[in-house]
């Protein structure tokens, strides 16, 4: 059964989202972070059909504030890497 682990780095870019939106609005800062949450769910059904960016990274977006979420598959868990901004370049 999959597993989702998430970097250190996933933790402290998740912290920065949570902080930096919920400096106007704390509310809108959860609703991201829980879409954010549900995208990276996806992953438990539909490990492998997301883009491969290179040979061990997969690459999913979420589309209702356009965060991409890179992650490999290892053994039984989906280690996410990194979260960031849709518009920021991998």
């Amino acid at each position: 059964m999959l597993k989702i682990l998430y970097s250190e780095q996933v933790k402290k870019d998740l912290i920065e989202i949570t902080a930096y939106i919920g400096e106007d609005n704390m509310y809108y800062s959860f609703k991201v972070i829980e879409s954010i949450n549900n995208t990276i769910n996806l992953l438990l059904t539909f490990p492998k059909i997301w883009k491969k960016i290179d040979d061990i990274h997969y690459m999913i977006i979420e589309k209702n504030y356009k965060y991409k979420i890179v992650y490999k598959i290892k053994n039984e868990n989906i280690i996410i890497m990194w979260v960031f901004k849709y518009k920021n370049s991998w």
